[in-house]
């Protein structure tokens, strides 16, 4: 297993430590499945349903802002914000893995043969009311 984390586990196609590291795991290692992973208390979550100014953390946090803003109805329908936190890190898993998919590193490794498999994980805490793990595969 080959891991790389950053806040909120967001793929930023322009972050050069995620594409070195997809790239190491793709060419060099030739991995058979990538995985976005959202987690139960992620303060990168929490953060982006904060209307809290984080000054250069904003910067960061515009990705999952962007996936709390196009299902905002959704979220807010929710009965508390415990169970937003884990809605949105589903969705937040789910747009990863479209942005994964996304990058020339998978387009490449699809082209050079059948993998890798693109999966999005939750890693949910044990009261969740969200079903665990979900995964939504490509």
């Amino acid at each position: 297993m080959f891991i790389h984390r950053n806040i909120a586990n967001t793929v930023v196609h322009t972050d050069l430590n995620l594409l070195s590291v997809l790239t190491y795991a793709m060419e060099v290692l030739e991995a058979e499945h990538a995985i976005a992973c959202g987690h139960a208390e992620c303060g990168g979550a929490r953060a982006a349903m904060s209307p809290q100014d984080l000054d250069q953390f904003n910067h960061w946090l515009r990705n999952i802002k962007g996936v709390c803003a196009a299902h905002c109805e959704e979220l807010q329908a929710m009965p508390s914000v415990q169970d937003r936190g884990y809605r949105l890190l589903e969705l937040h898993a789910m747009e990863q893995v479209k942005k994964l998919a996304a990058t020339a590193i998978i387009q490449r490794a699809w082209a050079k043969r059948r993998g890798p498999r693109l999966h999005a994980v939750q890693s949910m805490a044990p009261d969740s009311p969200v079903p665990a793990p979900y995964a939504l595969s490509l």
